[in-house]
């Protein structure tokens, strides 16, 4: 018999790519989701309603945070991929809190209760170790964890949820921690800063913004969780996911421009301190007028300021020596096939 797979937040971008996955490789899928305001699919909001229903495979609508069928949901799973959650700089702690931990809560009680399940891979975030010291790069799952938002916060307390599970009651989880995601169907994040840059006549960078930038496919998130849910060793483990070329940003801006068709041009050093003081205020100011009085979403959050000027350098090693191979190992590649999708849905 072939083994059941539960997606959470199948319509998304990760999750759709989980689902296909699952399909590809014999796994008898049940997708569950928020249901869809529409059956077409709306690249802009990053949901995929018509993908999923072309696999012909069990869809279940629900609310992890408001359960009322969760054991039609858990029952007979053997592996749960927990992609849903709500990501948004913007959204208030108590939304985030009730999603994100207490949808995960749902979800895991119900996944006990049925007694099933062999692994859950918990879809975690890269970003909840902050902005790291120097002296603490690389990046490595035992770094530091310093959440500098509410969403990254409830990142984090998902992660200590699911361990005090399996310390508690024997939950067999695996934590995964991508980076800087990209790929297909992704509008948020790393993909948002690309569109921006499509939208320049001209790309230029200072040349000492020259922290590292990690990057992550789409397709190796959903292929190391696949991988990690079989691995005896991965079990209670987390792993940071970055791909194996770590580009600095100014490294990044060019190949960017390169395949977006833009000119490129490296500036004078500016004072990063400055730069990054300035724009936390500009976005501030414009996170007020944007909720206040546009009722749209701002074009520059407050909290992806933050980040403005760091070095994010993270370590693949602990995912690396369970021997899982890349299939996107230099964002440049994965990008060069990525771009023509944008283009295809009028993003770009």
């Amino acid at each position: 018999m072939s083994k059941r797979a539960l997606v959470t937040g199948a319509l998304g971008f990760l999750g759709s790519h989980m689902v296909e996955l699952l399909v590809k490789e014999g796994y008898q899928v049940r997708a569950t989701d928020l249901k869809p305001d529409s059956e077409a699919d709306d690249p802009k909001r990053g949901r995929y309603p018509s993908l999923i229903r072309s696999l012909n495979i069990e869809f279940i609508p629900s609310d992890l945070s408001r359960p009322q069928n969760l054991k039609e949901l858990t029952e007979g799973v053997d592996y749960a991929f927990h992609v849903a959650g709500l990501f948004s700089y913007l959204a208030p702690w108590e939304a985030l809190y009730r999603v994100n931990v207490e949808g995960t809560q749902n979800l895991i009680e119900g996944l006990l209760k049925n007694g099933s399940l062999k692994r859950l891979i918990l879809w975690g975030a890269g970003g909840i170790y902050g902005v790291p010291k120097p002296e603490e790069l690389p990046i490595r799952e035992d770094s530091p964890k310093r959440p500098p938002n509410n969403y990254l916060q409830s990142k984090w307390d998902q992660e200590l949820l699911a361990e005090k599970y399996h310390q508690t009651e024997k939950l067999p989880y695996t934590s995964i921690r991508p980076t800087g995601v990209y790929g297909p169907r992704a509008v948020y994040g790393m993909p948002k800063l690309m569109m921006d840059l499509a939208k320049m006549k001209k790309i230029r960078i200072p040349k000492n913004f020259n922290g590292r930038a990690p990057l992550v496919h789409s397709v190796d998130v959903c292929r190391s969780a696949l991988y990690l849910a079989d691995r005896d060793e991965a079990n209670g483990q987390a792993y940071n996911l970055s791909d194996d070329v770590t580009y600095n940003n100014v490294q990044m801006f060019e190949f960017l421009a390169e395949l977006l068709g833009k000119p490129f041009s490296v500036m004078p050093a500016v004072p990063i301190k400055l730069v990054k003081g300035a724009a936390i205020a500009a976005a501030t100011v414009e996170n007020f007028i944007s909720k206040k009085i546009l009722k749209k979403p701002p074009k520059l959050e407050k909290d992806t300021a933050f980040f403005l000027g760091g070095d994010f350098w993270y370590t693949n090693e602990k995912l690396k020596k369970t021997g899982f191979k890349f299939q996107y190992p230099d964002g440049k590649e994965g990008f060069r096939e990525t771009i023509p999708w944008y283009r295809e849905q009028g993003l770009i």
